[in-house]
């Protein structure tokens, strides 16, 4: 049997809530919606035309599960859980009963949850009693905390979380956040709240596998040299191009804490004027510096440089060559994205939302430009008085940069007495850069008379190269523009193999504007990063049953016993005759799935033995070295060698026997048709068949016996 073009199917199963066991997949489920995103909860909606089912008439759990080989094997994709909120009745045309099932993610249980209650890592605020105070600088350890209080007061059945406060579920220490010690947490925010702010300052991604919650940090923007994903337009059936000017601004003016002023400049996209100064007012309590301003500022305004864009593709699972979720990309993935224009864009995947009815599954995907794709988090933490006191809110323009023509002007700032110094670390989710800018003060004014007006503020120029091969640094453009009011600067948005030049002005509390240096070589900066080998995967695990082998990746590298680094993208396995430990034409690929599928099934012949081995594909396509192999001799329908052991020995014991045996090869055979009926024409247990003898194979090799219609 070979592995055809893959077709998507969903079907809901349904579980009892709060840690309740599985009760069956939902066979009268007519249409399925599901809608997913970086942010926000995931929902799903079920349309159900059967006579009332107790299961559907309760608080119960809807799982939502996917088969990408046309039914063959299903699987629970991450984020797949829901939980029952609302059961609406109507009555079709026909006469016929029809209730929608509006469900949320399971992780909506998070909103039960309060914080309530001081803990070692969050301590009692006795100046507002409302509220506390946190002791840890890493925000998984104080959630950790809260989760676990929440639990001894009786909350969380059925839920758990993966990762601690040293390392994260992936085994990876965790990032230090200074501006968590010391924030300020309200006793009656929720566990969700807490949860969302983190994410919203890029501490956290939440991300849920059943009801297990992995904790991790956020992705890193991968790069496009090494992400070759492309999502072309002929492979859509439509979409939507759409721009917005609503959110765009050029400077923000900080009120940080004891009542403190800082002022952040947005840097302008090359491509877009914005004609006007367009000014912001943020209050945040926490910004005691101007780092930590910019920090808080520039992280979420320098996405507000330019209209914000959004892209929808609607796409068909049926079309050929259409690109299927779980299978070619999830939320967060970044794609090059053919507009109409035939232009390729890097945007990330900010949504999919999918429809199942008749057989058939469709949806859209939507792409977002940099606003749309959750680097604005941390405008949207200093939005949220959930857990804090700040909030942005516009203000009119204050005073203009426009001075009389006495101010004292500073003198350039050379451009060789710049400092650059940066590198690239794999934070184990993605690539970070970090840059650090410095420079010295001036000295003299423009006039080359001693500087005696104060300096403001220093404004950084940051250019890439364009066309380096073929210009040299002659050509570039602008990329930001920086504000601080110390002698050095950092910078994190740099991307490895591009080059950057750097030049640096002063500006006086007068706004007088000191000149960029034209008359010396800025500095050069290029981050280079290499990937490492791709890991050998951990020996796979390999079970048969009636000519059906059951192929499980155990999602661990062989040298560290871990699971594989964030650039790992896909697996893929060979299964084939032991009959050589490698065989000439070395090992044929017989599938390629995400990491998202650790299970499928394949169909060999019985009595055969196969060896299975897997390999690892990293995002640039490039392949790692095969497992070691997992043999193992497919099972039969019936045990030959006992059956002979029976009869041997007397030949009024074999006259005897073979009529019995005729008889239960004929059982199995009955038994193999109906089962194998039920495999590969259907992963649910059929309606049909008489309770009490008629049997179900399931997709992971297990025989059911009918108890009674559904």
């Amino acid at each position: 049997m070979s592995i055809g073009a893959p077709k998507m199917m969903l079907r809901a199963a349904a579980y009892g809530a709060y840690g309740g066991d599985r009760i069956g997949v939902l066979h009268h489920a007519t249409k399925i919606s599901l809608t997913t995103s970086v942010s926000g909860v995931p929902t799903l909606r079920l349309t159900h035309t059967e006579e009332p089912n107790p299961a559907l008439e309760e608080e119960n759990e809807i799982a939502v599960e996917a088969s990408l080989d046309g039914g063959r094997s299903w699987f629970e994709p991450a984020g797949g859980r829901f939980l029952i909120r609302k059961a609406t009745w109507n009555l079709l045309s026909d006469g016929t009963k029809s209730r929608t099932i509006d469900c949320v993610h399971i992780s909506a249980r998070l909103k039960q949850a309060l914080i309530w209650e001081e803990n070692f890592k969050l301590r009692r605020d006795y100046d507002k009693p409302g509220q506390g105070i946190s002791t840890t600088d890493i925000p998984a350890d104080l959630f950790i905390q809260v989760w676990q209080a929440a639990r001894n007061r009786g909350w969380g059945a059925g839920l758990s979380y993966e990762g601690a406060a040293a390392a994260d579920a992936n085994g990876n220490n965790w990032a230090k956040f200074p501006n968590v010690k010391g924030m300020e947490v309200k006793w009656s925010s929720t566990l969700w709240q807490l949860m969302e702010t983190f994410q919203k300052i890029g501490a956290l991604l939440p991300r849920w596998e059943g009801r297990r919650l992995l904790l991790v940090p956020p992705a890193r923007k991968p790069l496009e040299s090494l992400h070759p994903k492309r999502w072309p337009a002929g492979r859509s059936t439509g979409g939507t191009n759409s721009l917005s000017w609503a959110d765009i601004a050029t400077r923000i003016h900080v009120l940080g804490k004891d009542g403190k002023r800082y002022t952040v400049n947005v840097p302008t996209d090359e491509n877009f004027n914005p004609r006007d100064t367009r000014e912001l007012s943020l209050e945040a309590n926490w910004v005691d510096s101007q780092n930590t301003a910019e920090y808080a500022a520039q992280e979420a305004l320098v996405e507000r440089s330019a209209p914000k864009e959004e892209i929808v593709r609607d796409w068909s699972a049926d079309k050929p060559g259409c690109l299927i979720p779980w299978q070619d990309y999830n939320v967060g993935d970044w794609f090059w994205v053919e507009s109409a224009a035939g232009k390729d864009q890097w945007l990330r995947v900010t949504s999919i939302q999918i429809d199942y009815s008749d057989g058939h599954c469709s949806g859209s995907t939507i792409f977002g430009t940099r606003i749309a794709d959750g680097q604005t988090r941390l405008a949207q933490y200093i939005a949220a008085n959930q857990t804090g006191t700040a909030h942005t809110s516009t203000s009119e323009r204050v005073r203009s940069r426009a001075t009389n023509s006495a101010a004292q002007r500073p003198g350039i700032i050379a451009a060789d007495t710049v400092t650059v110094m940066g590198r690239v670390d794999d934070t184990g989710t993605g690539l970070a850069t970090w840059t650090t800018i410095s420079w010295p003060a001036p000295k003299y004014a423009a006039d080359g008379a001693p500087l005696t007006a104060k300096i403001r503020e220093y404004e950084v120029r940051i250019a890439r190269v364009v066309n380096y091969e073929k210009t040299g640094l002659k050509d570039w453009a602008q990329t930001a523009v920086l504000s601080t009011s110390a002698n050095s600067v950092a910078w994190a948005d740099a991307v490895p193999g591009e080059r950057y030049l750097f030049w640096v002005r002063a500006i006086t509390e007068e706004y007088a504007e000191g000149d960029w240096d034209t008359l010396h070589n800025p500095p050069v900066l290029m981050l280079e990063w290499v990937m490492p080998p791709v890991p050998t995967p951990w020996k796979p695990r390999l079970s048969s049953q009636f000519g059906v082998a059951s192929v499980t990746l155990d999602d661990r590298t062989l040298e560290e016993a871990k699971r594989p680094p964030w650039w790992v993208d896909k697996w893929q396995f060979s299964l084939i005759p032991a009959s050589s430990t490698e065989p000439p034409s070395g090992w044929a690929v017989m599938g390629t799935f995400s990491r998202e599928i650790r299970q499928t099934q394949y169909q060999v012949q019985t009595g055969v033995k196969y060896a299975l081995r897997v390999r690892y594909v990293a995002i640039n396509g490039r392949t790692g070295g095969w497992s070691q192999p997992n043999i193992q001799t497919v099972n039969s329908a019936i045990n030959l060698d006992e059956l002979a052991k029976k009869i041997s020995g007397s030949q009024e014991l074999l006259e005897g026997a073979k009529a019995a045996i005729d008889q239960e090869l004929q059982a199995t055979r009955e038994a193999q048709a109906q089962l194998a009926g039920a495999t590969w024409g259907g992963q649910n247990p059929p309606d049909e068949g008489t309770p009490g003898e008629s049997l179900w194979l399931s997709p992971f090799g297990e025989v059911f016996r009918m108890k009674s219609h559904y």
